[in-house]
């Protein structure tokens, strides 16, 4: 199966954010999903050539995005492609559709001459990222540890 591929447009955002707090919700990340921090944040950067944000399109209805950022490594002053989040709703998952969305944005990259690739992966991940993320070449080089503080 084949969906289409598009920019996301802020006419979208509600529905991205909708998806954007699944994901949160499924990573069991440290407290609440903050909607008009992220709505803000999407709505700076959807004009930003530093970062791509695709949706992904099947039969008329958004069921997914990814976005991912050009971050300048200034000892070498050259850019990796780092990739932020990737979504698919549930009942779409496992036709393709996610490494649709991660070859768009591959392609990005080689647009954008970056020199690799990379992206974090919750170890509290509720479909393992990390396999689908392996499945694509992709190979664990870290852990990144975070102590959260009290509010």
């Amino acid at each position: 199966l084949k969906m289409k591929i598009e920019p996301i447009l802020k006419s979208d955002l509600n529905t991205i954010l909708a998806m954007a707090k699944c994901l949160h919700d499924q990573h069991n990340w440290t407290g609440e999903f903050n909607h008009d921090w992220k709505k803000e944040f999407f709505e700076r950067i959807l004009t930003d050539n530093n970062f791509t944000l695709i949706k992904g399109i099947e039969e008329n209805k958004i069921i997914g995005y990814a976005f991912a950022e050009l971050q300048l490594i200034s000892a070498i002053s050259k850019s990796k492609c780092h990739i932020r989040e990737i979504y698919i709703e549930e009942v779409y998952m496992n036709n393709g559709f996610g490494s649709q969305l991660l070859n768009e944005i591959i392609t990005w990259g080689k647009l954008n001459n970056v020199f690799g690739f990379s992206a974090d992966v919750a170890i509290e991940n509720k479909y393992n990222a990390g396999d689908f993320f392996k499945h694509h070449g992709f190979k664990p080089r870290s852990v990144h540890y975070n102590l959260d503080m009290p509010m």
